[in-house]
């Protein structure tokens, strides 16, 4: 099964892939220290 990765800046869209129990990897970008939280 693969993955999906979404970004939003909606928190409601977040909340709402999560609680559906799919196959999620949420965050949201505003919110990212993409130096430190990303791998190269």
């Amino acid at each position: 099964m693969s993955t999906v990765l979404l970004l939003s800046t909606a928190d409601t869209d977040l909340l709402a892939a999560r609680a559906s129990g799919a196959a999620y990897r949420i965050g949201n970008p505003s919110r990212v220290d993409a130096a430190e939280e990303l791998p190269p």
